[in-house]
């Protein structure tokens, strides 16, 4: 139901950015276009005025504007967001209709999430670092390279777009599911430096292979949209880069080379993060990392070294190909039953920890 009604939305956003673009280029006919799109079917026009401008053809004359392709084009937008609003209610009252102790359990789960959530990043921001500029830059972890995976995806998008190649809807990523990724990435770079390696890897991958299993942490769909527009593996790793050597928390530790850079880096088991051994480091959970290392984890989630979902086997946790796993039909064991035993390995790993620590 929730993609159904995503799906509506871009329908929508795609009807109202050609408006816009019709009015900024002088009246360029999108009636055609609107009425395909209200039976289903993908839209042909660009968004971008400059491209719309310049497109010449029968399809987009102005001539072909007239009072009544106005009139239907109107309608159609009103029938898509009539339709919208009813998968709306309808969604809506898939929640309220579920029984009493459901819905207990899950807005209990949700406000419990939220308030642990404002709570942490409240002693931070509220008092000591309202701009995320020191301490506050804990909650950065994996969005180094994640804003750069995000900035990349975003321009292919419009790079898409200006081709007219369809966007599939499981290509399209937000910003969690590009932190997610860069997740599986900073764990990587971990492990390769030795910090990171056994259990404690593992427990920190599983995370988001666990999410996984619903989809959204694979890189595939961008690997076949990049595939789709021309874009290699080389691209791909030196736009993200473009983006991480621009990053805001460069300069809060000295770097030792014009390839090198700064990142966030986990040591033991999840959550324990890697200190600077800069000693004049404003932040001690910033590290120097080789931009090298960067392009690796890179270059490995391009080649699909990362699309995996978590499973229980034989009363192990093992990663599996997601594309073998489509649909979860060749996984063994159930996402409540992953979770559990995550869960039970975290906090026999946090207690065998603070043993240590005492």
């Amino acid at each position: 139901k929730k993609r159904a009604i995503i799906a509506l939305g871009k329908k929508i956003a795609s009807i109202r950015d050609a408006k816009e673009t019709e009015s900024e280029v002088g009246g360029v006919s999108i009636g055609k276009q609107l009425s395909s799109i209200a039976k289903g079917s993908q839209p042909k026009f660009n968004s971008m005025p400059s491209l719309a401008g310049s497109t010449s053809g029968s399809d987009y004359s102005a001539s072909d504007t007239s009072d009544s392709e106005s009139s239907d084009e109107e309608e159609s937008l009103e029938e898509l967001v009539n339709e919208r609003k009813m998968l709306m209610k309808k969604f809506r009252s898939s929640f309220h209709e579920m029984p009493q102790e459901t819905k207990g359990s899950i807005l209990s789960f949700l406000t419990t999430i939220n308030k642990e959530i404002v709570s942490a990043k409240a002693m931070f921001l509220a008092y000591s670092d309202p701009f995320e500029k020191y301490r506050a830059l804990l909650f950065e972890y994996a969005h180094t390279l994640g804003h750069g995976v995000e900035a990349f995806a975003n321009d292919l998008y419009l790079k898409a777009r200006q081709e007219n190649v369809v966007i599939p809807s499981d290509a399209l990523r937000l910003h969690g599911q590009c932190v997610g990724m860069a997740v599986l990435w900073a764990g990587e770079m971990s492990k390769n430096l030795g910090k990171l390696v056994g259990e404690g890897y593992t427990l920190h991958q599983s995370f988001p292979y666990l999410f996984n299993r619903a989809g959204g942490f694979s890189f595939k769909p961008l690997r076949d949209l990049c595939d789709d527009l021309g874009v290699d593996r080389e691209e791909f790793c030196e736009k993200v880069l473009q983006v991480v050597r621009r990053d805001n928390k460069r300069g809060y530790c000295n770097c030792s080379g014009p390839t090198m850079s700064v990142d966030q880096l986990v040591t033991c088991r999840p959550g324990k993060m890697l200190r600077s051994e800069d000693p004049n480091a404003e932040v001690r959970y910033l590290v120097e990392v080789d931009e090298e290392w960067q392009r690796d984890v890179l270059a490995k989630a391009f080649d699909g070294h990362f699309d995996k979902v978590a499973d229980l086997r034989n009363g192990e946790l093992v990663f599996v190909s997601s594309s073998s796993s489509k649909s979860n039909t060749g996984l063994k064991s159930t996402s409540s039953a992953v979770a559990s035993y995550i869960r039970t390995r975290l906090l026999e790993a946090y207690s065998a920890d603070s043993k240590e620590s005492n």
